[in-house]
């Protein structure tokens, strides 16, 4: 009988501790990955001061002008990414090593225009890792596999924790679905129809979700 109380206490302690632990080792490597979220976007604020005020053309798929800004590629990887590669394995093949880190469209001119004006402290850097992913196969990750929290480093070098939301769009064929858009990682204002439109190939129209 004795063994037994012993057992069940143990079972008790350990449903205890273990969920806590785990959100103790989340909390750190969230805290890392803030960081690391920051030096980067520091890093593409110096390159903007020293370029004419412009951002690196195609950063979404290549970190490299970055690289003498930044003390370590190593930054590059979120400790969360469980992925070999990295999320944005297209900018770690061109950087030679994992990038988990997503940036904005600077290569998109309407992206860009429409993200500054409607939110100047938009964000630079986004990081899904802190999320689930649906598609747990081998091979590249695709980025709207994960869902959940994000990670989101602002224009005031400020990093935001918050939740990639969708909205409803209709499709030409009338059906309504869910989506969510590369824009919402980078902001919490409604992405404009222009957006939408560049986003979806001219293909959806936002409308109010169905209740």
């Amino acid at each position: 009988m004795e063994i037994l109380v012993a057992i069940a206490i143990v079972l008790t302690i350990a449903a205890i501790v273990v969920p806590v632990y785990r959100s103790s080792i989340s909390q750190s490597k969230r805290a890392a990955c803030t960081v690391n979220m920051r030096q980067i976007a520091s890093a593409a604020q110096m390159y903007k001061r020293d370029n004419d005020d412009a951002l690196p053309l195609k950063m979404f798929y290549d970190f490299r002008p970055l690289l003498s800004y930044l003390v370590d590629p190593a930054l590059c990887k979120c400790p969360e990414d469980r992925t070999r590669h990295g999320v944005n394995f297209q900018a770690g093949a061109k950087l030679g090593s994992p990038v988990s880190y997503i940036s904005v469209l600077t290569d998109e001119p309407v992206f860009m225009e429409k993200l500054t004006q409607l939110d100047p402290n938009y964000g630079l850097i986004a990081c899904v890792s802190h999320g689930s992913r649906r598609n747990r196969t081998e091979g590249p990750p695709y980025l709207y596999d994960y869902y959940g929290p994000i990670l989101r480093s602002r224009i005031d070098s400020s990093v935001k924790y918050v939740n990639w939301t969708g909205h409803c769009y209709k499709k030409k064929d009338g059906s309504i679905e869910y989506h969510r858009l590369y824009w919402g990682l980078f902001t919490d204002v409604d992405p404009p129809q222009e957006v939408v439109d560049l986003m979806s190939a001219n293909e959806f129209e936002r409308v109010p979700c169905p209740e």
